[in-house]
């Protein structure tokens, strides 16, 4: 009887358990839902998870794309009220909107001929919402590239007329897939597309960064595949535009590639540009380097080896190597025809970049790092950059960067991702084989700013911004120059197409592994913040609703383990492990344990642990975890964890539960004493009176 009520008893301590799990583990794979919730309950602006049931009324008047395509080949099919006033064009029936939709319009409607905001899916059973669709502000080249602005928007009827009027002499599209369903989806998108690009020419669209629409099949990500290729060249046709569009080298995605010379005819897409002889502007490549001969070397022969159509100049600005390595870059420079600059003085990037511009006879500048290095499968990467920057209100242009090892981003554009982190790299570090968020990774976008390792501009541009800073030496130049061009009304463009390796923190090291060079980070950080305080909290390529401390772009909610003002509690002197504890069937992985780096001088300086664990053959939802760090004298110190969902631990393992066995620790400065530690990891078994106990093989030592 005793041992039934027993095994009755650890039975539901076993469901309790898994039913603690099974409730954090959803809380910590839903993100979106977690701040449709948040926002429902402070009644947030940002969000709205609630969709009607109704379609739009009032002096909103819906069409699909189906009858944009059909009012196209047969001009007045449509019949438009007088009293609409907008027209939301939906690519289905299957849309539904949220409870303020009307509201939401009637409140930039004066201003507006075309409105878009952001949508998500619904699950099936049509109340759940996911995958959410945060889009940038208007983008013109990122139109370019795809129809960005999804499964539906609005626009004012009467634009509208006009734009239909416009368009329809055009030849929109000439799929002929065997597919005739697929076909006439083209067709249609390839109609709605054509009007879009046409009001783009014409009108400022306006972005509600909100959700608005719910979609019940996955938000449409299209535009980009040869399908669409002949819009956008009636597009550029009808708007004297001299582009063509050729391979991205993804998939079958077609990248616009506009063309460099100055005296193309009107029918140059018709006659193809390889053709056609025509003079090219010169571009000056501006590459300063120290005491890194070889590294150089690698840079000046990849780039004069593999790039094609363009004959750029290349000055190279020495800020003082020494005496052997400057005869070798002497030697470089003439076997490899560029121009030695010799300027000794501390490292600043700013200054030797700008010394070098006073000295380049080219119409563009590329600013370009000397461990950059141009492979031999892209050597037309100068040619697409130049006719990027040369089109009408284009700022600086940038490549996308890999790391040498492999296939993995480096640089795919800028984005200002929130003010207490800043500008930021995104999808650090991916691998690039796949595509990412709407193809940001592969697509040429807008972004708000681009990296100088790889930066082309109009020399008449670089000097109206005053050049890069000479009030920041080292980090954050190349951000402000990027704001300082947006600012005077220059867009910024990341070519994801243009594909080159970067040797990174080869030239001068890895920041982030010197205190002294951090802490020029941060105030030169601070310098940025006090120049360009509004594009620091507002970057209208980045959407406010996005996550600001991931890589990723997900939406942006923050977990315990993500927010840096919460803190481990700490029980000093606590009761030493017995050996029996001491289990090995308990693995554990520390993958960090290093003082964490301040995102700004002002901000408390706290120790960071990072790892995972799991019990083998066991059901890991039973455990709680507590970091235990073991002085060499004297009794341990316990510190509480924060639990991390590891997708890439439950996608390896074939173990029960171990979708939550990430741990974090964020430890202030002023709780840990003196000395050196070992890092262990205690597990209480919350169904019984077990623990397990193991260490991990490094230490830390707090001076």
């Amino acid at each position: 009887m005793i041992q039934k009520l027993k095994h009755k008893i650890l039975q539901m301590r076993v469901r309790a358990a898994d039913a603690r799990y099974l409730a954090e583990y959803e809380y910590q794979k839903n993100p979106y839902q977690n701040l449709l919730k948040e926002a429902d309950g402070k009644n947030y602006q940002h969000y709205h998870s609630i969709p009607k049931g109704e379609s739009v009324r009032g002096k909103i008047g819906c069409l699909t794309y189906a009858q944009i395509a059909e009012e196209l080949r047969n001009p007045g099919s449509l019949s438009l009220n007088d009293d609409v006033l907008y027209v939301v064009l939906k690519d289905c029936d299957q849309t539904l909107f949220a409870q303020d939709f009307e509201d939401c319009l009637k409140e930039v409607e004066s201003k507006a001929p075309l409105i878009y905001w952001d949508e998500d899916v619904l699950k099936a059973d049509g109340m759940v919402s996911h995958e959410p669709y945060l889009k940038p502000d208007m983008s013109v080249q990122t139109l370019y590239s795809f129809f960005y602005l999804g499964s539906c928007f609005a626009v004012k009827s009467q634009v509208l007329k006009k734009a239909l009027s416009a368009v329809s002499s055009w030849e929109i599209c000439r799929a002929k897939d065997e597919d005739e369903q697929k076909n006439n989806q083209i067709l249609e998108s390839a109609a709605v597309y054509a009007v879009v690009l046409w009001l783009s020419q014409k009108h400022r669209f306006t972005h509600i960064e909100r959700v608005l629409s719910h979609q019940k099949d996955a938000i449409p990500f299209w535009g980009m595949e040869k399908d669409y290729v002949c819009v956008k060249q009636a597009f550029f046709k009808q708007a004297g535009i001299k582009a063509d569009c050729l391979p991205a080298g993804y998939a079958d995605w077609q990248s616009v590639v506009y063309d460099v010379r100055s005296d193309m005819p009107e029918n140059a897409s018709d006659i193809g540009l390889q053709s056609l002889p025509a003079e090219v502007p010169l571009v000056s490549i501006l590459i300063p380097s120290k005491d890194h001969p070889q590294v150089l070397k690698t840079c000046v022969t990849s780039i004069r080896k593999h790039t094609s159509k363009v004959k750029p100049e290349i000055i190279v600005i020495d800020n003082g190597s020494n005496e052997e390595n400057k005869q070798r870059i002497k030697k470089l420079s003439r076997e490899w025809d560029f121009t030695y600059l010799y300027e000794p003085m501390e490292f600043d990037f700013s200054r030797m970049n700008n010394l070098a511009a006073k000295h380049a006879k080219g119409e563009y500048l590329l600013l370009c790092n000397d461990d950059i290095e141009v492979p031999d499968t892209d050597s037309d990467w100068l040619y697409r950059m130049l006719g990027q920057a040369m089109q009408q209100g284009i700022g600086a242009v940038g490549a996308k960067l890999l790391y040498p090892e492999g296939n993995r981003i480096q640089h795919a554009g800028i984005s200002a991702i929130g003010y207490e982190v800043g500008p930021a790299h995104k999808m650090l570090g991916y691998e690039d084989h796949t595509d990412y968020y709407f193809g940001r990774n592969h697509l040429t976008y807008n972004v708000i700013g681009v990296t100088a390792a790889c930066l082309l501009v109009k020399k008449a541009h670089y000097e109206q911004a005053g050049g890069l800073p000479e009030t920041m030496k080292v980090a954050y130049n190349d951000v402000s120059f990027c704001y300082k061009l947006h600012s005077l009304g220059y867009a910024n463009v990341q070519r994801n197409d243009v594909v080159l390796i970067h040797h990174e923190s080869l030239s001068r090291g890895d920041d982030r592994m010197d205190e002294k060079k951090w802490e020029r980070l941060l105030i030169e950080k601070g310098i940025l913040y006090k120049d360009f305080p509004q594009i620091c909290r507002r970057d209208p390529y980045y959407n406010v609703n996005l996550t600001t401390n991931k890589d990723s772009f997900v939406c942006h909610y923050l977990y315990p383990y993500e927010n840096r003002d919460l803190f481990s509690r700490v029980v000093k002197n606590a009761r030493a492990i017995p050996a029996k504890w001491h289990n090995n069937c308990l693995n554990l992985t520390v993958e960090h344990a290093v003082w964490d780096k301040r995102m700004h001088r002002t901000e408390e300086e706290r120790f960071w642990i990072e790892g995972w664990w799991y019990v083998l053959g066991m059901d890991n939802a039973r455990y709680k975890a507590t970091v235990v760090l073991t002085p060499k004298e004297g009794n341990p110190v316990y510190v509480s964890v924060f639990i991390r969902y590891r997708k890439d631990v439950e996608e390896i393992l074939e173990q029960q539960n171990v979708g939550l066995s990430g741990f974090v620790c964020r430890i202030r400065k002023g709780d840990l004493p003196k000395g050196t530690y070992r890092i262990g990891l205690l597990l209480k078994d919350s169904c019984s009176r077990q623990k397990l106990y193991k260490e991990d093989e490094q230490t830390i030592t707090i001076a």
